[in-house]
């Protein structure tokens, strides 16, 4: 079934608000389904199921630790490419410190992981890499750039964004606590949904928040509508692998997305809004805008007694004179 029937149906048996709800979360899963769902232009090559390819046969077999040795050896035996000798461990662990934190390893890591003879140094490396937060920096940035992300918009009058930090740490986190994927698609896409009262679930909608939108539009049916485009051409491009946004004008030229599937997209993201949600308790933002609001009633005393006391002492200069 198209997306955009899929989405009619659903419309037609409850609200709009309700479509928002029942479609966003599985937004992704609902567009592969919708256009690998048809023959012709529909059955798109790259929407096939991936079916099981035979490894090569290759020259040296003890070489072979797993199978992607297996096919980086058979290419490089075709090309008649020779084999390179094993990585020092100096080299080794520089390699995976480098890789998986971004950081060098200190001297005495280097020297304990060399003197260390026993058959799972290696594995031992590897799992205090993972266990290290600089682990989620390192390839949590990878992901923020797919997001686009940014402390401001980047547009004509740069907007600046003063909570992105939260969905930045919100990935950092994703990362090293080692979130399965499809909760993370999830929660970055409708996490203000499914958990609405856990902070790191809003927080990781972000990813809709942030971005090079326009908000300096006057236009406020334009300005909603190009950000409708950024959110979906994003969401595309990050999970699908598509150039959704090619569908705003015109049916795409390429991919088997239509200008129909584009707008029962819209339909759903014109019913997200972006607005800064707090992420605590409705107690302690109580207690914090009483706070806040003894603090504006001492200032306006403050300024009260200023005032008078100028008028006083104009009074007494206007006496002396």
């Amino acid at each position: 079934m198209p997306l955009s029937r899929i989405c009619e149906s659903v419309i037609r048996e409850r609200t709009i608000n309700l479509c928002h709800i029942a479609c966003r979360p599985a937004l992704p899963a609902l567009i592969v389904a919708a256009l690998s769902a048809h023959g012709g232009e529909r059955g798109h090559w790259a929407f096939q199921q991936l079916l099981p390819t035979p490894l090569p046969e290759v020259i040296h077999e003890e070489w072979i630790r797993n199978d992607l040795d297996r096919l980086t050896l058979s290419h490089s035996d075709q090309e008649s490419i020779a084999a390179i000798p094993r990585a020092t461990r100096h080299s080794l662990i520089r390699r995976a410190y480098f890789d998986l934190i971004g950081l060098p390893p200190t001297p005495a890591e280097v020297e304990a992981f060399v003197n260390d003879q026993s058959a799972d140094s290696w594995e031992k490396v590897i799992d205090h890499l993972l266990a290290s937060p600089h682990y989620g920096e390192r390839w949590g940035r990878h992901w923020l750039d797919l997001a686009r992300y940014g402390d401001s918009n980047g547009g004509d009058e740069n907007h600046a964004y003063p909570f992105a930090w939260r969905y930045r740490n919100w990935v950092i986190n994703a990362f090293n606590q080692d979130m399965p994927y499809d909760q993370f698609v999830r929660e970055q896409l409708s996490g203000d949904i499914m958990t609405p009262t856990r902070a790191t679930s809003i927080a990781a909608t972000g990813f809709l928040a942030i971005g090079t939108k326009i908000l300096a539009e006057k236009d406020p049916l334009k300005k909603r509508a190009d950000i409708v485009d950024e959110q979906i051409d994003t969401m595309g491009r990050v999970f699908l692998g598509l150039s959704l946004g090619c569908a705003r004008c015109h049916d795409h030229k390429f991919d088997p997305v239509s200008i129909k599937d584009y707008y029962a997209i819209a339909g759903v993201f014109n019913n997200t809004s972006i607005a800064d949600k707090p992420l605590v308790s409705d107690d302690v933002v109580k207690t914090y805008n009483d706070h806040q609001n003894k603090i504006k009633n001492f200032d306006n005393k403050i300024k009260q007694l200023n005032n008078k006391v100028k008028k006083e002492k104009r009074e007494i200069t206007d006496e002396e004179k």
